[in-house]
């Protein structure tokens, strides 16, 4: 009930951890690992695929934080079509 998905988690946050300290990734280690202590920690395939995407996509894009209270003119700039394709950067950074 859960456990894949709570492994998920826990996995992707200890690599997020790792890449900090470390500048490494071990994904089958972690799962190993865990899988050790408790069975079915990331139970699927899909998954397992999804801890790496997930993995990619914070070590590409880094840090995409936004302070709250600058939320509103982020969103203004974001909305905005820069020339010459007249793409707006809500457009740019979504895709």
């Amino acid at each position: 009930a859960g456990v894949g998905r709570t492994g998920c988690f826990i996995v992707i946050d200890a690599m997020l951890e790792r890449v900090k300290q470390e500048k490494t990734i071990d994904v089958y280690g972690h799962v190993t690992l865990m899988r050790s202590q408790r069975n079915y920690m990331v139970q699927t395939e899909e998954q397992y695929v999804f801890i790496y995407d997930a993995l990619l996509e914070a070590v590409s894009c880094g840090n995409t934080e936004v302070p709250a209270r600058n939320l509103y003119a982020y969103i203004q700039r974001l909305s905005q079509t820069e020339p010459p394709e007249h793409i707006s950067g809500m457009e740019q950074e979504f895709k």
